[in-house]
């Protein structure tokens, strides 16, 4: 039987993470010492491992934070599934790909990228997302089909909805945008992904995601903001990332 690893994106940090991993094998120890000498002081003098340990949810959610956890948080997954099983995860696995910035996590995964480099290059994109729209100015949501759940489907029903179309989708970010004439009056909402038949998620800035919301339940769509990112990914505020290359597997 053969095996694919799949790495989680942005929203999944919580205080915490790593900590019992790093208590119970030492490569993970050594692996968080290397990240925190490659990643630094934060502006209130902290290192990354404190606020992954026992950072307060706002500090997890800068970006210039969130983003190092987030790809730490799984490298150090890895180091101690390989430490546990004596083998190397392209031993255990054919194939790995990584959901937004866990990409990055797949690339140090598969020996393309190492801490050094990474580190750093995450702090940095998020230290760019800020000075593109800081937090509260921008917001990300998800926008779905309404799933009616039953006693003999756990699954739920989706036929509880209207169908999520392109079409409706576009309708809705388009009543929600005010293109306005420049940077000043400019709210606008993109589509950011298309994550199931049932689901998208758009991003960019707080009110014109605000309004989209409210559009998408008077259309009879579920839709709820996604708290735990409050910055645009996926749209093209984010074109001003910095870029990196990376070796071969």
């Amino acid at each position: 039987m053969n095996f694919a690893a799949v790495i989680p994106g942005l929203g999944s940090q919580e205080k915490g993470m790593c900590l019992d991993l790093a208590r119970s094998y030492k490569s993970v120890a050594r692996l968080i010492d290397n990240v925190d000498n490659a990643f630094g002081l934060t502006p209130s003098g902290k290192l990354l491992s404190q606020i992954m340990f026992e950072g307060n949810p706002f500090e997890q959610m800068i970006p210039e934070n969130g983003l190092p956890m987030l790809v730490v948080n799984t490298m150090a997954t890895i180091t101690a599934l390989e430490e546990e099983s004596g083998r190397k995860l392209n031993e255990i696995v054919s194939c790995i790909s990584g959901h937004s910035f866990g990409e990055y996590a797949a690339l140090h995964a598969v020996g393309s990228m190492d801490v050094k480099d990474t580190i750093p290059h995450l702090r940095e994109c998020g230290r760019r997302m800020l000075e593109v729209l800081p937090m509260g100015v921008s917001a990300m949501a998800a926008i779905g089909k309404k799933i009616k759940k039953t006693d003999d489907n756990a699954g739920g029903n989706a036929d509880a909805g209207p169908e999520v179309t392109p079409g409706l989708i576009e309708e809705i970010i388009d009543r929600a945008s005010r293109p306005g004439g420049n940077d000043a009056n400019r709210e606008i909402c993109v589509i950011a992904n298309h994550n199931t038949p049932h689901q998208y998620i758009i991003s960019g800035h707080a009110p014109a995601i605000n309004r989209a919301v409210a559009y998408a339940k008077e259309k009879g769509l579920a839709a709820t903001l996604l708290n735990g990112l409050p910055w645009a990914a996926h749209s093209p505020f984010m074109e001003n990332r910095p870029r990196m290359s990376f070796g071969k597997p």
